[in-house]
């Protein structure tokens, strides 16, 4: 199924790639289908321009319908096409141009809209909250970046998540510019389990983002 729509697209168009999907009659299918390929194509075959196209085209499909377990995908992948084209991850050889950024930040409003509307967990509303952040971030827009790494830390902290809520205070502390905070919940965040993972996050974002030199934590 994913390797013929792959072979539609390179072959023919995303029309017929989309036609082919929807050829399966179970709604759960085809949009567990979609998911698949929206990661087949940007971890395989590095393609952001149809993961874009296609991740539009899942999410309208997810939205036409009012079963949960559809809008729940929607809402995954929508929280994938916002990250791949997020450009804080610095990912080699990925150039993402200001219009797929464009189209980032409108997967990552609906990402936040879909967790609350599906009443979603804690945790689930903070990684959409904090994927919107992120495209602010990207975008210049302080303010609103702000705004949402504070509800996101909000939400992981309602989760029982501290490694998360301290990582959205990173951010915020990035998007002011604040690297004397930065540096104080690095070193919170360095004994934790995930702690280096996100400091390594935290230090790329630096590098994408920032204007001061990035102290790495070995």
């Amino acid at each position: 199924m994913l390797n013929k729509a792959v072979y539609l697209i390179k072959s023919k168009d995303t029309f017929a790639a989309v036609e082919h999907l929807l050829e399966e009659k179970n709604p759960v299918v085809v949009i567990k289908n979609f998911s698949e390929l929206v990661r087949l194509l940007y971890w395989q075959e590095k393609d952001l321009h149809n993961v874009i196209t296609m991740g539009r085209a899942a999410i309208q499909y997810g939205l036409s319908h009012d079963d949960d377990e559809v809008r729940k995908v929607a809402k995954a992948i929508a929280y994938n096409v916002a990250s791949f084209t997020w450009p804080g991850w610095d990912e080699i050889g990925l150039k993402i141009t200001p219009d797929q950024k464009a189209m980032g930040l409108d997967a990552a409003k609906v990402c936040v809209r879909l967790a609350k509307e599906l009443m979603q967990e804690d945790i689930a509303k903070s990684r959409a909250r904090w994927i919107l952040g992120a495209h602010y971030l990207a975008a210049g827009n302080v303010d609103q970046a702000k705004y949402n790494f504070y509800r996101a830390s909000v939400y992981a902290n309602r989760a029982g998540n501290p490694e998360e809520a301290l990582l959205s205070w990173a951010f915020i502390y990035i998007a002011k510019r604040d690297w004397h905070e930065l540096e104080v919940i690095k070193s919170r965040l360095d004994p934790m389990e995930n702690g280096r993972p996100f400091i390594q996050q935290i230090n790329t974002a630096m590098r994408v983002f920032g204007d001061a030199p990035v102290h790495i934590t070995e």
